[in-house]
Parts: C-alpha cells; structure tokens; sequence
C-alpha cells in the first residue's frame, strides 16, 4: 500500500469519528435539555423547595413543641401529587408519594395527632403502598411503610381502637403488597 490509501483511510476514520462524536454530543445536549424542561421534575422542585422553605414555629417550650406551618406541607404535597399524575417515570412517582406519605407521618407523629384535617396516617399508608409499588426498589418508602404501620397500631392500642383514617386491626400484621 502506498502512502496515499493509508492516508485517505485515516482521513475516513477521523471523519466518521468525528460524525459520532457530533452525534454522542448532540443527544447529551438534547438529554439534558429535555431533563431540565421535564414539567413533572420542576413540580417535584417547587415541592421541595416549598417544603423547606418553612421554619418550624417556635411556642413556648416547656408547654408543647414547635410546629411547622401546615401551609407548607399542604402546598409542597400539591405539588408533588401534581408532579406524580402527569409523569411517566415511576421513579419520580415513587419519591413524589414517598415525600407526600413522609410529609403527613412525620406531621402525625411530631406535631398533632389531627392537625391535618382529613389527612391521617391511613393516607400516608396508601401513599406509601403505591410508591412501593411503582419502584420495588425504594427502600425509604418500604421503611417508612413499615414505620407508620407501626405507629398505625400503636397509636389504635392508646385509643381504643379509633384508627388515624386506617382500616388495620389492632395487632394485625398489615399486608405490604411487597
């Protein structure tokens, strides 16, 4: 072979390298372009972002604890039951009913047993089931399941039985679905 053809092949290699390399360039761009204009990823944002926005609100502390502004939970939690109804990933649906569920045991058992009104940890439980569900690898989710489950009983054993929303028998192994 002579020089030339040797040349012209290299020539060839790089230009199609240099094709695919434009190509690979190209579609990152365009994936992260996309990811960042995702509608179902800003909504999870402004949740989270309005969920720690607030400040807990300080009382006096040796009559009860401080509490965080139920404004906040409610409207984070709206945004990302917004963010879980128009996505297609179930990741994001997964997390987003993880935080809500988190969102509403955490306010139950730190707070007020019914300061959310109409919201009990029987929803929270629901919400956890499905995020379950959606991503069986969501380990967060399973955990807090199985938490508020717990607090789920212990709570009807101090109340006589009056549940926080839920149907759980008292001492009943709940079905987790996983």
């Amino acid at each position: 072979m002579n020089n030339l053809s040797i040349l012209k092949r290299r020539g060839i290699v790089n230009a199609i390298i240099l094709v695919i390399a434009l190509v690979i360039i190209i579609l990152a761009i365009n994936l992260i372009y996309t990811e960042s204009n995702r509608l179902d990823l800003q909504l999870y944002n402004k949740g989270v972002a309005v969920y720690n926005e607030a400040e807990l609100i300080p009382e006096d502390v040796f009559k009860s604890p401080p509490k965080f502004p139920e404004e906040n939970i409610i409207d984070a939690a709206a945004y990302f039951q917004q963010s879980e109804a128009i996505s297609d990933d179930n990741k994001i649906k997964s997390i987003a009913l993880y935080n809500i569920a988190t969102m509403i045991g955490r306010d139950f058992v730190l707070f007020s047993y019914d300061r959310l009104s109409g919201i009990g940890l029987a929803d929270a439980i629901s919400f956890l089931k499905e995020a379950v569900r959606l991503d069986p690898d969501n380990e967060d989710a399973k955990y807090n399941l199985e938490y508020l489950e717990r607090i789920q009983i212990e709570y009807q054993d101090l109340s006589g039985g009056v549940s926080s929303g839920g149907s759980t028998k008292t001492g009943e192994k709940p079905d987790r679905g996983y």
